[in-house]
C-alpha cells in the first residue's frame, strides 16, 4: 500500500458512510478506522494524534441545557488539533460503533430518525476531514522535496561528450524532467474517475476531453508508460475537475476531498 492508496481508502470508506444507515454504518466506519492505521500514514496520524487530548476535548463539551441537540462539540481552531481530535473519534469508532452513534446522537441530533444524526455527524465531521487530511498529507509530503536553493553547485569539467545521457539545463536553454508514477497509484485513480466521474456534472465537451485524458492513462498503463505523456494527461485532466468543483457552489467542499487522490498526484 502507498499513501495514495491509503487516502483512496479513506476517501471510499468516507463516501460508503455519506450512504450509511442505522444497519450498515458500521462498517464503513470499520474500514475508514482501518485504512488510517495504515503504516504509510503512521508518520502523518502519529503527529496528529499527539497534538491533541481526546479525553480532555470530551470532557469541555458543552452539554446544554434539557432540549435534545443543545450539547455541542467545542471543535479547537487549530487545524492540526482538529485533525488529531478526528482520527481519535474515528479510531474509537472504528472499534465501538455504538459508542460512535452515541456521540453522534448527543452532540449532533438531527431530530428525526437516528440514521439522521449518523448522516449528520458525517456531513459535519467526516467529510471536511477527508478533504483536509489528504490536504495536509499532501503538503507535508511536499515540504519534504528538497528545494532547489538547496541543492549544491556541481561543476563537470568535460573533455570531449558524444551521444552522452547526460543533459545540461542552463539560462534560455530548454529541459525535461521525467516523473515516475507507481502503478497502483494510477490504477487508482483511473477507478476513482470510473466511479465519481457522473458527480462532477461535466458538460458534453468537458466529459469526452475527461474521458479522453483517462484513456490515455489507461492505454499507458498497457504497456510501458511514458510518465511524460501520463503527467500530461493528469494535468488537464486534474485541470477539468478543479474547474468542475470550483463550479459547484455548495458541493465544491465535499467534491474536493473525493478528488483529493487526483489532484495531490498531479
Amino acid at each position: 500500500m502507498t499513501v495514495m492508496t491509503a487516502l483512496r481508502d479513506i476517501n471510499n470508506a468516507v463516501l460508503d458512510l455519506q450512504s450509511a444507515d442505522y444497519n450498515t454504518f458500521e462498517r464503513p466506519l470499520q474500514r475508514l478506522a482501518y485504512a488510517l492505521s495504515s503504516p504509510d500514514l503512521k508518520q502523518f496520524t502519529d503527529d496528529l494524534r499527539s497534538r491533541a487530548d481526546f479525553d480532555k476535548f470530551l470532557e469541555n463539551a458543552s452539554e446544554g441545557g434539557s432540549m435534545m441537540g443543545s450539547a455541542r462539540l467545542n471543535w479547537p481552531a487549530s487545524p492540526e488539533e482538529t485533525l488529531g481530535l478526528v482520527i481519535q473519534l474515528l479510531e474509537r469508532g472504528g472499534k465501538e460503533p455504538y459508542w460512535f452513534l452515541n456521540i453522534a446522537h448527543r452532540y449532533y441530533y438531527s431530530g428525526r430518525k437516528i440514521v439522521g444524526d449518523i448522516r449528520k455527524i458525517t456531513t459535519a465531521v467526516v467529510v471536511p476531514f477527508n478533504r483536509d487530511f489528504a490536504t495536509y498529507v499532501g503538503d507535508a509530503t511536499s515540504a519534504t522535496a528538497v528545494p532547489i536553493e538547496a541543492v549544491s553547485t556541481v561543476t563537470y569539467n568535460i573533455n570531449t561528450m558524444n551521444n552522452s545521457p547526460l543533459q545540461h539545463n542552463a539560462a534560455g536553454s530548454h529541459a525535461v524532467q521525467n516523473n515516475n508514477f507507481a502503478i497502483n497509484d494510477l490504477k487508482a485513480i483511473v477507478d476513482l474517475y470510473r466511479q465519481q466521474v457522473d458527480g462532477l456534472s461535466l458538460d458534453a465537451s468537458q466529459r469526452r476531453r475527461a474521458d479522453a485524458q483517462v484513456a490515455t492513462i489507461e492505454a499507458q498503463l498497457l504497456d510501458d508508460p511514458d510518465p511524460t505523456i501520463i503527467n500530461a494527461a493528469g494535468k488537464s485532466l486534474r485541470n477539468i475537475v478543479e474547474g468542475a468543483i470550483g463550479g459547484a457552489a455548495g458541493n465544491a467542499l465535499s467534491l474536493a476531498g473525493t478528488w483529493a487522490p487526483l489532484i495531490n498526484m498531479f
